[in-house]
């Protein structure tokens, strides 16, 4: 398939839709407001149909519970703040410079250094990276499909020994999100077009809404990243994984056990 024949079947749907839209505002929006135009008594209507200080009571009420929740958190604020300050105060204690001629070490109670250890330990370096990991794993539940899976490497693998004197169907493509079918489609077309774009496969569609013919016409990288949820990294080969390792990877990434990631 050309970027020629795409784009005009991408018109087709945007014209379509546009057709489409055009067809509810007038049925759903502007002949309603015709009749109410039409209708003189319209307004009176209105009038006596809406319970106005109903609604200037829930607006009231709404203000009211607003008010209240940033006054909250307001001074939740100032708690943290204040809570800071004093620690802040009992290590400065704790850390008192010693006298000129005072040559002693410095020596801390065990009251003293469990204060400053509870202090100290969320700024600490491994407990950063648990955070940071942490965040990396609930973003990846608002990521699209299309960035959650090595596409690329799992249909390089799918596009092996395929020249284009034996090419293969985008029909034919194995499914790799179960979950939901249509984001695996889109994610794997649109994937094949990157790689089109790229010169790294042929597509090919003889007629409007036939078969696309996919041919491999160089080198795809099928190397990807995994990253487990304490922060290690493996780095695999699809080519060099079987049916089940492949399986394994795929359900890891739609339970959030690991994150994937392509090496380009």
């Amino acid at each position: 398939m050309t970027s020629t024949t795409y784009f005009r079947e991408a018109g087709i749907n945007i014209y379509n839709r546009t057709r489409l839209l055009t067809h509810k505002l007038n049925t759903e929006l502007l002949t309603p407001i015709s009749v109410w135009i039409d209708d003189p008594s319209f307004t009176i209507k209105i009038e006596n149909s809406i319970n106005w200080a109903k609604i200037k009571r829930q607006q009231r009420q709404w203000t009211k519970t607003q008010r209240a929740l940033a006054s909250e958190r307001l001074r939740q604020y100032w708690v943290k703040i204040n809570n800071l300050k004093i620690l802040r105060k009992m290590v400065s204690a704790l850390l008192k410079k010693p006298k000129q001629n005072d040559a002693s070490p410095l020596y801390l109670s065990t009251k003293s250094m469990s204060v400053l250890s509870n202090f100290l330990n969320p700024f600490t370096s491994h407990i950063y990276e648990r955070r940071k990991i942490a965040q990396e794993f609930r973003d990846v539940q608002f990521t699209i499909v299309s960035r959650k899976l090595p596409w690329r490497s799992l249909l390089s693998h799918s596009l092996q020994g395929k020249s284009p004197a034996n090419p293969t169907t985008f029909k034919s493509l194995p499914i790799f999100w179960k979950q939901n079918l249509k984001s695996d489609k889109i994610s794997r077309f649109q994937t094949l077009l990157q790689m089109d774009s790229e010169g790294l496969i042929s597509l090919l569609q003889v007629e409007h809404f036939g078969e696309i013919k996919i041919s491999l016409m160089g080198h795809i990288n099928s190397r990807f990243m995994v990253k487990d949820n304490q922060g290690r990294q493996h780095f695999f080969d699809l080519l060099n994984l079987n049916k089940k390792q492949r399986e394994k990877i795929i359900n890891d990434v739609s339970e959030q056990k690991i994150i994937c990631r392509e090496i380009w």
